[in-house]
């Protein structure tokens, strides 16, 4: 049964690209490119062959590792809704804060936030941000939460 949820999301993900409907691209960007592993793994990251754009599956956009294959990544309006874009700050505080365990991960929550705010307010989107810290991202997706669902689907879609 959620084997074949998966496939069904799968395909409506792939028919929404098809029908050009803007997905995010925030991985295109130079900023991205120079944060640290640990914390790009937050935004996009690839489990078992499948790519994920962890932040559109941590505020719901898309399912666990969005469609594999083909790549699809969250529809913009959905990725910088204003009224998830908290959810998207606690779930890049959580993550980075259990990801990045060498050295200051303070600062690359705040390369990560001030990304993804900026990201979205250069696609047009308002922005309806407070900058969620290690004491207050229990309000948004933890990282062990999410990518303890994503291994349990990939698991049972494998078995």
């Amino acid at each position: 049964m959620i084997f074949s949820a998966i496939v069904l999301l799968c395909v409506f993900e792939t028919i929404l690209a098809q029908d050009g409907i803007a997905t995010q691209t925030i991985t295109n960007l130079n900023a991205y490119s120079t944060m640290r592993p640990c914390a790009q793994d937050c935004i996009w990251d690839t489990y078992a062959g499948c790519f994920a754009d962890n932040i559109g599956v941590a505020i719901g956009c898309i399912g666990c590792c969005g469609s594999c294959p083909p790549y699809t990544a969250a529809t913009l309006d959905c990725y910088c809704r204003v009224d998830l874009q908290t959810n998207a700050m606690s779930y890049l505080s959580s993550c980075i804060s259990h990801g990045c365990t060498v050295g200051d991960y303070a600062s690359d929550i705040s390369v990560a936030q001030s990304l993804y705010g900026s990201y979205c307010t250069s696609q047009g989107y308002s922005a309806e941000i407070a900058a969620a810290t290690p004491a207050n991202a229990a309000t948004g997706s933890s990282y062990v939460d999410l990518m303890s669902s994503c291994f349990r689907i990939l698991v049972r879609k494998n078995n």
